[in-house]
């Protein structure tokens, strides 16, 4: 439990302070209390701390997906892509680029120089980079970034934020992200 909690946001719940994972280890303990039934009020951000690496990358592809119309080539979803999550196609035209996606839901520093080898020449290829609690090209204030020949082209994790509590995305939301949305009452 403490290296889940590890770095996770306070909330303040019955006096006392808790992590998002404590505060549900907390429901799960007590035999008076359902999971199910925890309503307390915490910040949409702390929605990152619960859907774990595996959701974020799901969650960004969905995004891509609903977006720009990116679907992702299932066979590029191996171990031995380290540096990138999976590889995306742009279902919408037949351009023949390439998106990559990687994410981190940790403290993880992300490089975009580790990247520029993936766009190739005479192609507009895109590379997706999310580190959520880490800095890109060390700017503590970087977090989202769509890179290309021409640039490094800045996003805000609100707008994953925002995907994630449309009604109109629900429907299309990954299961690690949907299981959460009824579980707390979200401010």
């Amino acid at each position: 439990m403490q290296r889940i909690d590890n770095g996770d946001e306070s909330i303040d719940f019955d006096d006392d302070v808790y992590t998002t994972t404590s505060l549900i280890a907390k429901s799960a303990i007590n035999k008076h209390n359902n999971i199910s039934l925890i309503k307390s009020e915490i910040p949409k951000t702390q929605i990152f701390n619960l859907v774990g690496a595996v959701g974020l990358e799901d969650l960004v592809a969905f995004w891509l997906y609903s977006k720009y119309g990116y679907v992702v080539i299932p066979s590029t979803n191996k171990i031995s892509t380290e540096l990138y999550e999976f590889v995306m196609v742009d279902a919408r035209g037949r351009t023949g680029k390439k998106i990559y996606l990687q994410t981190k839901n940790g403290k993880v520093d992300l490089y975009t120089s580790d990247y520029k080898h993936l766009l190739r020449d005479g192609v507009n290829d895109e590379v997706w980079l999310v580190s959520r609690g880490g800095a890109i090209d060390g700017d503590n204030t970087l977090h989202f970034v769509k890179l290309t020949h021409e640039t490094v082209e800045r996003h805000n994790l609100n707008e994953l934020i925002s995907f994630i509590f449309s009604k109109e995305n629900e429907a299309i939301l990954p299961p690690l992200v949907q299981v959460w949305l009824d579980k707390f009452d979200w401010k």
